[in-house]
């Protein structure tokens, strides 16, 4: 008889997911850098694990020097699609800075945080608390 392998154990709470029974958003400022880290602007962003990718508007991340790599389709809320281009930059959240994935926004006032950056950073939305937790990392 053969020694069975039991099975893989999958974590409690994977990074760029939300915790809790209810679905919630939640506000949390970050600062977006130029390739280089030389300038840099702060700002306040829209926690939404609903969406794929952090948005900043284009102005913000034109006069920083982020250059686009492409340009992605996306579908909104409402069911409708929009084309926006897609780059990449250097964010600080909660005093970790990584790279992430970002797209140039075409509203000034929208401004998100998605859930590719809370993957990249390894976290998890607690929105009822309002927080980042760290979130089991897996290869």
């Amino acid at each position: 008889m053969t020694p069975q392998t039991p099975p893989m154990a999958y974590p409690s709470l994977l990074p760029g997911t939300t915790i809790g029974d209810a679905v919630g958003i939640f506000n949390a400022p970050f600062t977006v850098y130029s390739p280089n880290l030389e300038q840099s602007r702060s700002l306040i962003g829209l926690v939404d694990t609903g969406a794929l990718h952090t948005v900043v508007p284009a102005a913000i991340l034109e006069a920083l020097d982020v250059p686009i790599y492409g340009t992605r389709q996306y579908r909104l809320a409402d069911g409708a699609t929009i084309a926006m281009p897609l780059g990449s930059a250097p964010i600080e959240l909660q005093g970790e800075t990584f790279a992430v994935p970002i797209l140039f926004g075409t509203d000034e006032r929208n401004i998100l945080i998605g859930a590719t950056t809370l993957e990249i950073f390894g976290w998890a939305a607690d929105p009822k608390n309002q927080r980042f937790i760290p979130a089991d990392l897996t290869l």
